[in-house]
């Protein structure tokens, strides 16, 4: 049994609307394609040699006559085929492509849920596309990773003040946390931890997302526990701040924040409860938060 953690901060995540913006095509674009952001509300076939086309935005699954709308991080890509479920896709070196063998540049797409869908994982900051809609203020576009401050898009309607777009950097960044554990995890078994290097917030919100690969068949599921470990007197103290609880027979686990706030130094880790349902196993987990 082993863990693996991948951590990546100071990015910004779109918020989910964003990619539901109508995107149109530049050249053949099928759904399925991997594409990437190829200009204002443009997407293209993406390769993982290309460095023109990299990184990826995600994956289209859906066309209505020249809109096209795309799957990105943290979300399901579905009607696909050939998958194998569990496995790890990345962007392949022919354009449009996937595949489960990962090329010299190693672009991941996602994680296969079933033979036909499969979790994104790009974390792709080409999301910003959605503020293309303010294009009379595009020579404030290079500001457009400003994006995950998506969600006050309702404010949008003031875009005539998009002079004061500038400001944009001041909004929330935001830092995604994967963890995956592989096997069945024993008994108080630490699943995954890491270590917070500046202030930050941990949020349970639709970006924070949990699955396994082998579900409880216990009528009780399985509870994970997440943790926050601070350093005093030289001494590692842990407190709890939330859950993942996957229910019986269930594949998606339900991830919950009861205290969300961090500091510089501060350890963050997911343990195993004290008993765990004999075919649990393979958890895997994105938390998103906030940096201060």
């Amino acid at each position: 049994m082993s863990s693996r953690v991948q951590i990546s901060t100071g990015l910004s995540v779109p918020a989910a609307s964003a990619y539901g913006f109508p995107y149109t095509a530049v050249g053949t674009v099928n759904v399925g394609d991997v594409v990437y952001l190829s200009g204002a509300s443009q997407i293209s076939r993406s390769a993982a040699n290309q460095a023109g086309t990299v990184p990826p935005l995600g994956i289209v699954t859906g066309v209505s006559g020249s809109n096209y709308s795309v799957a990105g991080q943290g979300m399901i890509a579905s009607s696909l085929s050939g998958l194998t479920p569990n496995a790890l896709y990345y962007l392949s070196n022919t354009a449009g492509a996937y595949t489960d063998t990962a090329p010299a540049n190693v672009f991941l797409v996602g994680r296969a849920l079933s033979a036909t869908q499969m979790l994104v994982l790009t974390l792709s900051d080409g999301a910003q596309g959605p503020t293309g809609t303010t294009g009379p203020t595009g020579p404030t576009g290079p500001l457009g990773l400003t994006g995950p401050t998506g969600p006050t898009g309702p404010t949008g309607a003031t875009g005539p003040t998009g002079n004061t777009g500038p400001g944009g950097p001041a909004g929330t960044s935001y830092f995604s946390i994967p963890i995956e554990f592989v096997g069945a995890p024993t008994a108080n078994e630490v699943i995954g931890r890491f270590v917070i290097s500046t202030n930050a917030t941990l949020s349970a919100g639709p970006y924070t997302t949990a699955y396994c690969s082998a579900y409880p068949t216990g009528a009780s599921g399985v509870t994970l526990t997440i943790q926050k470990g601070t350093y005093a007197s030289g001494n590692l103290t842990y407190t709890n701040i939330g859950t993942v609880v996957y229910a019986q027979n269930s594949f998606q686990g339900t991830v919950t924040i009861t205290s969300a706030s961090l500091v510089a130094g501060n350890v963050v880790r997911v343990v195993a409860p004290a008993t765990v349902d004999a075919a649990f196993g393979s958890p895997f987990l994105n938390i998103y938060g906030g940096l201060s």
